[in-house]
């Protein structure tokens, strides 16, 4: 397939997701019978992450999940027919917006406890890039 349009409407969703759209290229001769797509925190597109199974050829738009809150996320997509993968789109941009944490604190403990007032204690959750991608 000829290569997709850079997916546009790329927009932030609740914490966590990403909306993505795209056109379809005009080839009557080569329709697309699926999408594949792929997102990454870098721009470069290396370590990306692909969509776990194709997206059938009648959509043209997909829901990225499980993304973290706050962070700046680069997508493509790419069209696959009976002749093939076609090339990667250009790169487009995409934002998910803060939510509540993701990642929870550990060891919390009360001390000092007392009819009004208590001292808590925590360790922070590992930071997101420790964590995944």
């Amino acid at each position: 397939p000829l290569q997709p349009t850079s997916p546009w409407g790329v927009v932030e969703g609740p914490g966590g997701t990403l909306t993505v759209q795209w056109q379809e290229p005009t080839d009557p001769d080569a329709p697309v019978d699926s999408w594949i797509l792929r997102h990454s925190v870098d721009p470069n597109m290396s370590l990306a992450h692909q969509s776990g199974k194709p997206i059938p050829g009648e959509f043209t738009q997909a829901v990225i999940e499980g993304l973290f809150p706050g962070r700046t996320y680069y997508v493509q997509i790419q069209g696959v027919n009976a002749k093939g993968r076609g090339p990667w789109s250009k790169v487009s941009t995409g934002f998910t917006m803060e939510g509540r944490p993701s990642l929870q604190c550990t060891q919390v403990r009360a001390s000092d406890i007392c009819s009004d007032r208590a001292s808590l204690m925590w360790k922070p959750p590992p930071q997101a890039d420790q964590v995944r991608e």
